[in-house]
């Protein structure tokens, strides 16, 4: 009986990209499915800053350290009151860091599911980085499936 391939082959050219491919894909839709929910589902709500939070340092793309903010917002979700804490940038040493201050109202979205999960809007709201990242995934998913049909296709070519 004669095999398809040499030995190890399949194993090294072929199963190898297919499991990552197929790991890859699926990790693409589980982490889009994850990461979109707020920004398909969010309610937009105005807040409240009651608390400006200084936190630890917080690295610039441009090489500065700064500060990161995050604030204590009080919210209005399913006629309830909520607090929640939610990010407010960073400031370096060249920017001002007093933006915000308690009494300060600013747009928020929360996921109706989960009244807790709270994000400053719109920025937040509808990240497109999800999008990125599962895209990026998947492109890496389907160029390791393309790799595995070739890799049969060159061995056992389609006869015509």
């Amino acid at each position: 009986m004669s095999t398809w391939f040499p030995a190890g082959y399949f194993r090294r050219h072929v199963l190898l990209p297919l499991l990552i491919a197929f790991s890859l894909l699926a990790l693409s839709l589980w982490f889009y499915g994850t990461k979109s929910d707020l920004g398909s589902n969010a309610v937009v709500t105005t807040g409240t800053v009651q608390e400006v939070l200084r936190g630890g340092p917080d690295d610039d793309p441009d090489g500065q350290t700064g500060i990161a903010l995050t604030g204590r917002v009080g919210y209005v979700a399913d006629g309830r009151q909520m607090v929640g804490l939610i990010s407010l940038g960073s400031c370096t040493g060249t920017t001002m860091c007093a933006m915000w201050k308690p009494g300060d109202t600013i747009e928020v979205a929360y996921d109706p599911a989960d009244p807790a999960d709270v994000r400053r809007a719109p920025h937040d709201a509808t990240e497109i980085t999800p999008a990125l990242a599962a895209g990026f995934l998947a492109l890496i998913g389907l160029v390791c499936l393309y790799v595995a049909a070739i890799n049969i296709m060159d061995r056992r070519p389609v006869r015509r």
